[in-house]
Formats: C-alpha cells, sequence, structure tokens
C-alpha cells in the first residue's frame, strides 16, 4: 500500500523557498524529503480558489519531483490532489487541468487521484 507524502501549500520546494533552515537532521525542501524517505507518491495541497497558483504548484511540484527522481533513477510516481471543496465549480477543475496537460503532459500522467475539488450544498 502505497503512502503519500503531504506536500502542504507553504512547503518549500526549493532551496530558494526556504526563509529559516531548520537544521533538525530533517529535510527541509521538497526534494530533501523526495530523496531523504524514498518518496513516490505525493498528496499536493491546493488553493481551489486562484487558478494560475494552483497550476504553478503543481507545475513546480512537478519539476522538483522529476529532477530528485532522476538522481534516484525512479521512473514512475504519482500525485493526488486535493483542493479542500475549495473549487468555485468543475470548470474551474478543468481549466486547471487543462493547463497543466499543456504546461507539463508527464506532470499530468502522474496524477492518480482528486480529492475533493467541488463543495456541494
Amino acid at each position: 500500500m502505497p503512502l503519500y507524502h503531504l506536500v502542504g501549500a507553504l512547503d518549500p520546494l526549493e532551496d530558494a523557498d526556504v526563509t529559516t533552515r531548520l537544521n533538525d537532521g530533517l529535510p527541509n525542501t521538497l526534494g530533501e524529503w523526495i530523496h531523504y524517505n524514498g518518496l513516490t507518491h505525493l498528496k499536493i495541497k491546493l488553493n481551489g480558489e486562484d487558478l494560475a497558483w494552483d497550476v504553478e504548484r503543481v507545475v513546480r511540484v512537478d519539476k522538483v519531483a522529476q529532477a530528485e527522481q532522476t538522481k534516484r533513477s525512479v521512473s514512475k510516481w504519482y500525485y493526488s490532489l486535493d483542493f479542500n471543496e475549495k473549487c468555485q465549480n468543475v470548470g474551474y477543475l478543468l481549466e486547471f487541468l487543462q493547463r497543466v496537460k499543456t504546461l507539463t503532459p508527464a506532470g499530468f500522467e502522474r496524477i492518480q487521484y482528486i480529492e475533493q475539488p467541488t463543495h456541494r450544498d
């Protein structure tokens, strides 16, 4: 059974994102976590209210994961996306998916599950 590593909305992906490096022996960036734990499944928290940010977040996560997985000679890894019921409507989700597919086709193919995209009243 795969375990998913949560990539929070504020979690640093690269060194440039780290404002204060914690020297507690644990990773600080997504790339470091992938290497440290041998991650192959990532759950990406998204905003659901800022399309450009959501797309860019997935593209950046995929870029970091691609670089680290290449170093590890890993060819398969997967994403779960979690919008926390924040997408305004299905149109938002469809536009998000189209943009991700255009910007990172391989990253799009890694998406296995989309959790709670919209809220139903």
